[in-house]
């Protein structure tokens, strides 16, 4: 992209709209890319000093996501759109961006973004590298978290509601802190939250934390913190 409304074909190089097969690679310009429409694209990359101003419209990327370590998207009111399946994420989205992941991916290092969603069959794994939700973090329907990795590192500022996918041997290594409250809910499991070997949840420095779970318990068909600090 060359800069300015997404949706103008002259804006791009070679000239023409991104499709749902093209792979897109902002650069730093002096006019960023602005939505002017919802965009469905097959990769992303975000270069160090380039900003995509989502302008309320919704992005779904169905493959990889690169982007720099200062804050790539901005626009509030569009949701950033994960699909991919084997794909890969890594960089900084930025508060304003919902994310919402309903494919399969693992970060490729530290990621910071907003307010996360795990939906759908979605699952996002740490894969060793340091997550950042500065607003909530969510699964619901199939969506899973996994933290396999003992260097897997998820730092929730607010709440955290797992109501997703069965999480058996995928939360068994690595540190989860949630700064606001922590609620396990039933979805189509009652293992959302079954964490288990070396997997450390610490619960931050809120006056007030409330924890809730729907299934407690140990084995099969419940839910349970495996080491907890408060």
């Amino acid at each position: 992209a060359e800069g300015g409304d997404w949706g103008v074909a002259t804006n791009w190089s070679p000239a023409g709209l991104p499709t749902a097969s093209d792979s897109v690679d902002i650069p730093a310009v002096a006019t960023q890319p602005v939505l002017s429409a919802p965009v469905a694209i097959r990769a992303l990359t975000v270069q160090p000093g380039a900003l995509v101003n989502m302008n309320s419209f919704a992005l779904n990327v169905a493959g990889a996501l690169s982007a720099p370590n200062t804050t790539s998207f901005i626009g509030g009111g569009g949701t950033l759109g994960l699909s991919g399946t084997a794909s890969t994420l890594g960089g900084t989205i930025g508060a304003a961006v919902p994310v919402n992941v309903t494919g399969s991916y693992a970060l490729t290092g530290r990621t910071v973004l907003g307010n996360l969603t795990i939906s759908g069959t979605g699952d996002l794994a740490a894969n060793g590298q340091t997550l950042v939700v500065s607003a909530a973090l969510n699964t619901t329907a199939s969506g899973t978290l996994t933290m396999t990795n003992a260097l897997d590192s998820v730092l929730v500022t607010g709440a955290a509601i797992f109501g997703g996918g069965f999480t058996g041997g995928k939360l068994t290594a690595g540190y989860l802190k949630v700064g606001g409250s922590f609620s396990q809910t039933t979805g189509i499991t009652p293992s959302s939250f079954a964490a288990s070997g070396s997997h450390k949840t610490e619960l931050g420095a809120a006056a007030v934390r409330v924890v809730t779970f729907a299934n407690p318990g140990f084995g099969t068909g419940t839910s349970q913190f495996n080491d907890l600090d408060i």
